[in-house]
């Protein structure tokens, strides 16, 4: 049987990947709860280790790199790793399916880079802590494009992040301040909070802001900025840098101060576990989590499993709809 042009067997196949990439982007596998977290390790070995987080299990050393700092990805999957006092004060490129680490952005007077990400315009934003800017680089390329924002009293600026709303946010360690800057020019718009020797700064599932102080997570307003309350404290936690709201509904912190990776609720802040401590780790400074992509075999088994229910079922009402309407015969 022919239908649409393509045989029965090639149409059922068609529509198991069909079913399978629904799945794929149903909002319940996208937030599935396996996935790697990659951690820069600082005080002594400079690596990027990799660890399960669901057995919690090492899964290797990616890359080793001097005077490392800082971690973020982008769009391609791949990791941008800064490489700061004692290193080569550049911005390395780390390939995620392996090979070795690379240069990709250095220049316009990068001296300690410590806070990475990518804007809204797909290029790199990068703090330079020893000068007090923000130095912006071409996101495909890493050339050096400009100093993006300065001023404002920014002094020790390090994990910096774009907003809900476009606008940069910056740590200010040296002023205990995060400073606002405009996403698409850099200028100044004000000090939006204060927070004791803040490190990093990201906004979380909620709207809101939170800040890794030595105090621990501690939240903000999103929108005001206004102080709520500390978070995430406890459990051993020692001078936390790096920190993450994953989609296995964890909040992951880097404690520097003693060598491990925390895990707290991510609705609550309430201390959950140690999730790695040990071995390589020693000094973590900041984290990003990776979700594997679904493989073409797993969509195709997955959508056939969704599409053999749906048939059969279709089957079973189609069966009941004719025994309804049948009229029986017989002899009077």
């Amino acid at each position: 049987m022919q239908i649409f042009g393509l045989s029965k067997t090639a149409h059922n196949i068609s529509g198991c990947f069909l079913m399978g990439l629904l799945i794929a982007m149903s909002p319940a596998s996208r937030e599935a709860t396996a996935g790697t977290l990659i951690v820069t390790s600082g005080l002594s070995n400079n690596e990027v280790l990799a660890y399960d987080t669901t057995t919690k299990s090492f899964e290797g050393v990616l890359a080793t790199i001097p005077g490392i700092r800082t971690i973020t990805t982008n769009s391609t999957g791949d990791y941008f790793v800064g490489s700061g006092l004692g290193g080569s004060q550049a911005v390395y490129r780390v390939p995620s399916n392996g090979g070795s680490a690379t240069i990709f952005a250095s220049g316009g007077g990068l001296n300690n880079p410590f806070g990475l990400d990518f804007g809204p315009d797909g290029n790199l934003y990068v703090s330079s802590a020893q000068t007090n800017q923000i130095l912006r680089y071409q996101g495909t390329t890493g050339a050096f494009m400009d100093v993006f924002a300065s001023g404002g009293g920014l002094n020790g600026p390090e994990l910096l992040t774009f907003g809900p709303d476009g606008d940069l946010y910056v740590p200010s360690i040296l002023t205990s301040q995060i400073l606002k800057y405009d996403g698409s020019t850099g200028a100044f718009l004000g000090v939006f909070a204060s927070a004791s020797f803040p490190h990093a700064v990201r906004f979380g599932p909620d709207g809101n802001m939170y800040v890794s102080t030595g105090n621990g997570i501690v939240k903000y307003d999103g929108t005001t900025g206004a102080l709520i309350g500390v978070f995430a404290s406890g459990g051993g936690l020692s001078n936390p840098f790096g920190f993450l709201f994953a989609p296995d509904q964890n909040l992951y912190v880097t404690s520097a101060g003693s060598s491990a990776i925390l895990r707290f609720d991510a609705s609550t802040g309430a201390f959950k576990d140690v999730f790695a401590s040990g071995g390589n780790l020693t000094g973590p400074l900041d984290l990003i989590f990776e979700t594997p992509e679904p493989t073409s075999l797993g969509l195709f088994f997955a959508g056939c499993s969704i599409l053999l229910i749906l048939l059969r079922s279709s089957g079973r009402s189609t069966a009941g709809a004719t025994s309804a309407v049948t009229p029986t015969t017989g002899r009077a």
